[in-house]
């Protein structure tokens, strides 16, 4: 394991997608979380679910997204990123599903 992997979490929140949420155009739903950053600091960031295949992005300020994430790879459908921040400011973590019909628990880390 990396430092960053056995390091305390900055961030884990468990969440559901459901009917009661907000929904992007194409019709999906998504959470968002809002995080302050500071330029150089570098965020892993990952989104497990085994209700729905998750989708995760990251956004800044200006709502423009940075950088997204679907499968991390060898068969596991989990979403994960790694990013470094380019300034000081918020950040909006965007959990999704890859279907417009994905729904169910989630589990939000960010280290």
């Amino acid at each position: 394991l990396t430092p960053e992997q056995t390091a305390p979490p900055r961030l884990q929140r468990s969440g559901i997608l459901d009917d009661n949420d907000d929904q992007l155009d194409d019709g999906s739903l998504f959470d968002l979380y809002v995080i302050q950053g500071k330029s150089g600091d570098v965020l892993d960031i990952v989104l497990e679910s085994d209700d729905f295949d998750p989708y995760l992005a990251i956004a800044n300020a200006d709502k423009v997204t940075l950088q997204e994430s679907d499968d991390i790879g060898g068969g596991n459908q989990n979403a994960s990123l790694k990013i470094q921040l380019p300034e000081d400011g918020a950040y909006y973590i965007i959990i999704n599903s890859y279907t417009k019909d994905g729904r169910g628990n989630y589990i939000l880390t960010i280290r």
